[in-house]
Parts: structure tokens; C-alpha cells; sequence
């Protein structure tokens, strides 16, 4: 029998396309669209803590991972971002599919047991969805919006065991396609493609190009989309700034002001960073580098870790007498990247048994399955409105308190006036976006 393998994952934004997609496979129901509000008794337990809490580490090692690898990923000379959050839920979906040393290694990688991320992946799934807010100025305008969609495309050969497939519509919210991957490959792709484009609300456009040995794709996409404040653009800051370029020149550069938040940059011998935040509560952290450093070279997992800290933001003088607020002044970018992520799944995490001839996706397939690539494209853009990305993982399986104090508010600025490494997260938990900046037009 000929080899099978696994298809890439890829986080890309799309276009929006009207299109008829080939109908969910028999006894597998497609997944509603609408707002799911997460089990609220669940969001308490203790166990959800841990479970968002290791998605945040494992974003954080995956940022880092994935900003050294930059050259890799990056699209020409644009920024580079990924989105650790849209790969995550991709291999959560793996992780389920698979048995024995496969899920293992994968739930290693989060430092999670099975019982635990299958009771809260659905859980941590709804949280995250939302179709927006209206505008109250303007009911067509909408923001705080996060939509997630888990797929997974069947070839119309594949022997498939529907329990697999019925828990992942029902504990995943992924829904499922039949596809004939082998006989119309061409026509399957371009399937995909589309469906990709219209989830992801036309920001990216790619055809995956999975072959014709392709039993099982599966899919993640997300799409978010927030304002800096209803009916308000983020104005400039006056006067041009002295952009610090990462060849070592000068260029002159509009800054956008943003609000003021509470809190003192930080500051450490390497780098300094602060943070703004939108309407729906999205906080986009910026790592500034010393003099003498690049962005890559701080842009390191511990020194996320101390950007994404709360504690790392001093807020009151030691006597008291003083409270902090700070404000970003930054520049407009976009950011995007499209590569593979086997190497930094094996070589940083461990997870290696999936893309062997050892790999057990029993759950899913009567069929032996190996999976041969995973691949990341991810879109980011910031400017005067606010912040919109997407992003698409696809994997292809083949066969083988508060206290009041008589302060005095101190006001300070945080400029971002050369190559930084930023994160987006969400209010919800995760990191939706995070990736390096040094190319500002």
C-alpha cells in the first residue's frame, strides 16, 4: 500500500467568498456559527485555570520558537507574526484524533493530561468565540469579534470511525467535510481554499496544495477584528519621531497616541516593554530592545513571560504618593508569515512520533496514518481603527483590589520609536498574535 501522510497546518487570513462547500459526511453535523456562551460553572474550576493557564506557557515557548525561525516564515520584507493560539487548537484537534505515544507527546508539549484537555478544549473554545458588539453610533459596525472554526476534510476513501468524529463535533466544535482528495484533487483544494477565505473574512488567500495521497486535513482559522474606542481613530502623536531602522538609520515617522494605562514601563538591562489595549479589552505588549540589541534577541520565552506579567508594571510609588499611568505612542504596521512548523514541533517540543511511520491516529481511521507536514500562515494589521488578523493551521494525515490612596496621577509616555517584538492577547486568555517588527513604511 502506498505511504499516506499528514497534511500541513497554516494560519492564514482569507477573503470572503460566496461559495456552495461540499456537504458534512454521513452521521457528522455541521457546527452552528452562532454565540456559544462557555459553561460559566467550568470557566471557575480550577482545572480550567491550569488548562488556560499551560495554553498561555505553551504560547509563550511558541512564540519564542517561532521568532527565532523567523527567516523561515517571513513574506518578502514584511513584519513577521504568527498566531500561537490558532496552532494550539489545531494540535488540540491532533491530540485528539491520536492514541499511545502520538497524544502523548503532543499533551506533553502543553504539559496536560488527556482527561484534562478533552473535559476544557471545548470550554476554552467558546470563550474565545464571539460575533461582536455594535457599535452604538452605528449598528453595521461591529468589534470585539473572535471567530474560531475547527474543520476536518475527509477523503471520500478513508475508513473512518465516527465516534472519533462525533467527539469532535460535539466536544471540539469541529465540523466535518467529505472531500475526494485522490480523484478530484484540483477541485478539493480550491474547496478548501475558499472555505478558508470566507472564515477568515479575505484577509489571506492560499491554496494548501494537499495531494493526492491526503486522507484527512484538519483545520483550524481564526478571525479577530477591534476598535481603540467607539466612534474615535487613534490620532497621531504630533510631531514626526526619529524611527531608529534596524540597518542603524534614521527615518522619520508619524506615531499613533494611544490611552493611557495604569502602570510604569518596565525596564530591564536588554529591553523594556509596556502595553495598550482596545475597546474589547485585547492587549497588544510591546518589547522594546536596549541599544546594542535587536528585537529577535530579546524577544526570548522568559522575557515574554515578564512582558505578559501584570507584575512586572509597577503602579503606586513605594510611598504611595504617586500612581502611574502610561501611554504607548507606536507606529501603524501589518505583519504576516507563511511556513512549516514540523521542525520547531520536533526539535523545541518533542513532538515527533505523529510525522513517524510510528504514529497511532487509531481514534480517527481504521487506515495507518502519518502526518507529513504542518503549516502556519498568519496575517496581522494595526493602524488608526484598531487591529484585525487571522490566521489558518491545516495538518494533512496520509495513510501510513483596590485601596484609595492620596496619590498624584503621574502621566508618562512609552514611545516605540524602533524594531520591536510585540504579543496580542485576548481578554479571554492566549495569545492570539505575537511576532517582531522592523519594517515600518
Amino acid at each position: 500500500m502506498k505511504k499516506r501522510y499528514l497534511s500541513t497546518l497554516s494560519f492564514v487570513p482569507l477573503v470572503c467568498s460566496c461559495t456552495t462547500f461540499v456537504q458534512p459526511i454521513k452521521k457528522l453535523r455541521a457546527v452552528s456559527e452562532e454565540t456559544r456562551p462557555a459553561d460559566s460553572r467550568k470557566l471557575e474550576e480550577e482545572g480550567y485555570r491550569e488548562f488556560k493557564d499551560k495554553f498561555t506557557s505553551f504560547g509563550i515557548e511558541l512564540s519564542a520558537a517561532l521568532a527565532a525561525r523567523d527567516q523561515e516564515g517571513r513574506v518578502g520584507d514584511s513584519n513577521f507574526a504568527v498566531s500561537p493560539i490558532s496552532i494550539e487548537l489545531c494540535l488540540g484537534l491532533a491530540a485528539r484524533t491520536a492514541a499511545s505515544s502520538t497524544r502523548e507527546e503532543i499533551l506533553s508539549a502543553f504539559g496536560l493530561d488527556f482527561a484534562t484537555f478533552d473535559s476544557y478544549y471545548q470550554t476554552f473554545f467558546d470563550s474565545h468565540y464571539s460575533l461582536g458588539t455594535s457599535n452604538r453610533d452605528n449598528e453595521d459596525i461591529l468589534y470585539g469579534i473572535e471567530l474560531l472554526n475547527n474543520s476536518i476534510w475527509i477523503d471520500r476513501h478513508a475508513r473512518s470511525n465516527d465516534e472519533c468524529l462525533d467527539a469532535l463535533a460535539t466536544n471540539y466544535r469541529c465540523e466535518s467535510f467529505e472531500a475526494d482528495f485522490a480523484g478530484q484533487n484540483k477541485e478539493a483544494n480550491q474547496r478548501i481554499s475558499e472555505y478558508i477565505s470566507e472564515k477568515t473574512k479575505g484577509l489571506i488567500n492560499i491554496n494548501p496544495q494537499l495531494s493526492v495521497d491526503t486522507l484527512y486535513a484538519i483545520l483550524n482559522t481564526i478571525y479577530m477584528k477591534d476598535i481603540w474606542r467607539e466612534g474615535a481613530k487613534l490620532p497621531y502623536a504630533g510631531s514626526e519621531f526619529r524611527f531608529l531602522n534596524p540597518n542603524g538609520e534614521y527615518s522619520s515617522k508619524q506615531l499613533r497616541r494611544g490611552y493611557y494605562a495604569t502602570g510604569k514601563a518596565h525596564h530591564e538591562e536588554s529591553f523594556s516593554c509596556f502595553h495598550t489595549h482596545t475597546q474589547a479589552g485585547y492587549g497588544i505588549y510591546f518589547m522594546l530592545p536596549s541599544v546594542g540589541h535587536s528585537a529577535k534577541e530579546v524577544f526570548t520565552a522568559s522575557n515574554i513571560e515578564t512582558m505578559l506579567s501584570n507584575d512586572s508594571y509597577q503602579i503606586y510609588s513605594e510611598d504611595m504618593a504617586e500612581r502611574y499611568n502610561t501611554r504607548c505612542i507606536f507606529p501603524e504596521w501589518t505583519a504576516e508569515s507563511n511556513m512549516d512548523l514540523m521542525a520547531t514541533l520536533m526539535n523545541d517540543f518533542g513532538i515527533r512520533s505523529m510525522f513517524d511511520v510510528s504514529a497511532d491516529f487509531s481514534p480517527l481511521s481504521q487506515d495507518p496514518l502519518i502526518c507529513s507536514e504542518v503549516h502556519h500562515v498568519a496575517k496581522l494589521e494595526v493602524g488608526e481603527h484598531g487591529i484585525e488578523g487571522a490566521a489558518v493551521t491545516y495538518m494533512s494525515y496520509e495513510t501510513t483590589s483596590y485601596i484609595e490612596y492620596p496619590w498624584v496621577d503621574v502621566y508618562e509616555d512609552f514611545i516605540v520609536d524602533h524594531e520591536f517584538g510585540f504579543a496580542v492577547t485576548s481578554p479571554k486568555g492566549g495569545i492570539m498574535f505575537s511576532g517582531l517588527v522592523d519594517n515600518i513604511m
